[in-house]
């Protein structure tokens, strides 16, 4: 039971937390007066750019569950974000050409 409810504050606060990182990218190109372009997969980017913001705190929750220390969770959590994304990114890209 404890899991779950940790699991959907998880959820909640990053679908939040993308949601309102969102809407203030969104203000601030309004603001800046930059011009729109080809809007046609944004309702798809948005949604997918949301769903990775209510997954990204689970994945760190699982992690911190798993290690017994916080210092080893956050370690293998920021190789996750900076290296292992980046390395897939650039074999995906670099296989379509």
């Amino acid at each position: 039971m404890t899991v779950a409810a940790k699991t959907s504050i998880a959820a909640g606060f990053g679908l939040t937390m993308g949601a309102f990182g969102m809407i203030g990218g969104l203000s601030g190109t309004l603001l800046g007066g930059l011009e729109g372009g080809d809007t046609s997969e944004m309702p798809a980017k948005v949604l997918w750019g949301l769903f990775v913001a209510t997954l990204a705190p689970i994945l760190g929750l699982g992690i911190g569950m798993i290690l017994r220390h916080s210092a080893a969770a956050v370690s293998i959590l920021l190789v996750w974000v900076f290296v292992v994304e980046s390395l897939l990114r650039t074999l995906a890209t670099s296989s379509r050409h």
